[in-house]
């Protein structure tokens, strides 16, 4: 059984945009840097493109930029086109967010989607496809 798991832990580079679908779900886009490389004078950002949804979503919404997070979510991607080239975005659908305080405190507020986790349920052999 594969699992599509992503961890990041980095800081807020916008504050999320909010919207609503016309099916009336709340969704909100924002993103969030990560640390990339190694001592004081190569570290870059790494950008991670972030979505959140329902609850989730209005959460995100009050975060402002430059909050501490760690994002729990799963890794998707999208096609468009745009002026006749085919585009592909990768993006972490968030389950869940933990908040730091600012000051670095090891104190940290957990935001979780609505969906609730279930134990794993027992999968008899003849239940696997391949």
């Amino acid at each position: 059984m594969s699992t599509n798991l992503v961890v990041i832990d980095g800081t807020l580079g916008r504050d999320a945009e909010l919207k609503t679908t016309t099916t009336g779900k709340q969704v909100a886009n924002f993103s969030v840097a990560v640390d990339n490389g190694f001592g004081a004078n190569k570290k870059e950002p790494f950008w991670f493109n972030i979505v959140a949804w329902n609850e989730l979503a209005e959460t995100a919404s009050r975060l402002t930029k430059g909050s501490k997070l760690t994002i729990y979510g799963r890794l998707t991607s999208r096609s468009y086109e745009k002026d006749g080239q085919k585009k592909t975005v990768f993006e972490i659908v968030a389950n869940a967010f933990d908040v730091r305080k600012a000051d670095g405190a090891s104190n940290s507020s957990r935001f979780e989607g609505n969906r609730q986790a279930q134990p794993a349920a027992a999968i008899a052999d003849d239940d696997i496809p391949f």
